[in-house]
């Protein structure tokens, strides 16, 4: 799985005191992986327009970030439509987004 992380946008919102952003990069994660799980339960409903603004939420999200490779598979996400999507690109969206945090965090800490 490639994991790309944009290091220094990253470290540019992180500004001095690269500690601050650690909350954050946390709370992405807990809130990422929400959004995967709402993707999951749209999709299984029927619910195009939900589905599509989660996946338009987490790419903005990762974006601001730097997480590159959640960005990218968000972007394939929004042009394939709901209905295109299989399960297993859900699966590997949620395995790249808990790489990129773990890649943050250590970017972060140094």
């Amino acid at each position: 799985m490639n994991i790309e992380l944009d290091e220094s946008q990253l470290l540019a919102l992180a500004g001095s005191d690269q500690s601050l952003l650690l909350p954050i990069v946390e709370d992405f994660s807990m809130d990422g992986l929400g959004l995967i799980d709402k993707m999951e339960r749209a999709r299984a409903d029927g619910d195009i327009e939900s589905y599509q603004a989660c996946v338009h939420q987490l790419k903005g999200s990762s974006g601001s970030l730097g997480m590159m490779s959640v960005y990218e598979s968000c972007v394939k996400l929004e042009q394939a439509g709901e209905e295109d999507v299989a399960e297993d690109c859900l699966s590997a969206l949620r395995e790249q987004l808990q790489g990129s945090v773990q890649l943050a965090l250590s970017c972060l800490r140094g």
